[in-house]
C-alpha cells in the first residue's frame, strides 16, 4: 500500500506502507532522500545515495511521478516520464493544483 504525502511546499514524499520506506523529492534542487522509517523513524540517516538501495529509490520515485501525473501537474514537473525539478517558479503546495498558489 502507498501513501503520497507533501511534508512543505517543497518536498513530496511517498511512504511504501509494507516496507516503510520512505522517498523524498526536494523540488527547490531536485535532491532525493529515502530513509527507512523502522530503522530510522527520526528520518537522520538518508539511504538514497546508497547503492543497495538504488532499487527502492527508483521504485518509489515511479510512485511518486504516477501520483504528480494524477495531480496534473504538466511538464514543469514530469517530463518523459522523469521527475524533474521547476526551473522557475511553480505552485507548490499540500492541494495542488486545485487550492495551491503561485509563490512569488
Amino acid at each position: 500500500s502507498w501513501r503520497a504525502l507533501v511534508s512543505s511546499v517543497d518536498r513530496s514524499a511517498v511512504v511504501d506502507g509494507e516496507s516503510l520506506l520512505k522517498y523524498v523529492f526536494n523540488a527547490q534542487d531536485g535532491s532525493e532522500e529515502l530513509f527507512d522509517l523502522r530503522a530510522d523513524p527520526k528520518e537522520t540517516i538518508n539511504l538514497a545515495t546508497k547503492p543497495a538501495h538504488s532499487r527502492s529509490v527508483a521504485r518509489l520515485r515511479a510512485a511518486l511521478v504516477k501520483q504528480y501525473q494524477r495531480e496534473g501537474r504538466g511538464e514543469g514537473w514530469v517530463q518523459m516520464g522523469k521527475l524533474v525539478w521547476p526551473r522557475r517558479r511553480q505552485a507548490t503546495g499540500q492541494n495542488y493544483p486545485s487550492q495551491s498558489r503561485t509563490r512569488r
